[in-house]
């Protein structure tokens, strides 16, 4: 249940990216010139400023999912998840810093790497720790994460008819911590149901 939690508020802030950032970057980020500084820079208009930054946000995705997942395979189970939680999280929100285009590619690589990051950890985690004769169970709960994460992301969207974008933002930022804190406790729950296990063993042998 803490797992299924933890990942509906961790993916809160990646399903943004196809719901309430179109809305924020369309009506609040004014058209301006990519490469400002050559003699033909790129003019795009907000619409395409998206479509730009989700091509992005894909190509970083297939360049760096190897590298990243090598770099951090030593990393525990915990550290992951968390990492990735505020990486995500936090890009986010500071898309809601600046209109500079350039500092909202910067955001994308922050939100992209948080994604990168936790997609390997998700896939192994039922498999690591769910008992074996309850594992089909435990994989058909670990798919309630995109299913009511699904469910629950659009509220930015109804959300940002009545409250700022910053506001929205802030929401988005407090569904990060909020995952943060879930994972925190599942590894530590974890620590403690196990911990009796480890020292009935050692008691055996």
């Amino acid at each position: 249940m803490l797992y299924v939690l933890a990942g509906i508020f961790s993916l809160f802030p990646i399903m943004q990216l196809d719901l309430y950032l179109p809305v924020y970057l369309i009506e609040q980020i004014p058209a301006q010139s990519l490469l400002s500084w050559t003699q033909d820079p790129i003019r795009l208009t907000s619409q395409s400023l998206f479509g730009w930054l989700v091509g992005f946000n894909g190509l970083l995705f297939v360049l760096l999912i190897l590298p990243v997942t090598n770099a951090l395979k030593h990393w525990s189970e915990k550290r992951l998840f968390i990492v990735s939680t505020l990486f995500a999280g936090g890009g986010t929100f500071l898309v809601g810093m600046s209109s500079n285009i350039l500092y909202l590619f910067f955001c994308t690589v922050l939100f992209t790497l948080g994604e990168i990051i936790r997609t390997p950890v998700t896939q192994s985690f039922v498999s690591h720790y769910a008992p074996k004769q309850a594992r089909g169970q435990f994989l058909a709960a670990d798919s309630l994460q995109n299913t009511l994460g699904k469910t629950l992301a659009p509220l930015t969207v109804y959300l940002s008819g009545i409250l700022s974008p910053i506001s929205i933002f802030g929401v988005i930022l407090f569904f990060s911590f909020t995952g943060v804190g879930l994972y925190l406790w599942l590894f530590r729950l974890y620590e403690t149901l196990r911990r009796p296990k480890l020292e009935d063993n050692s008691q055996t042998s």
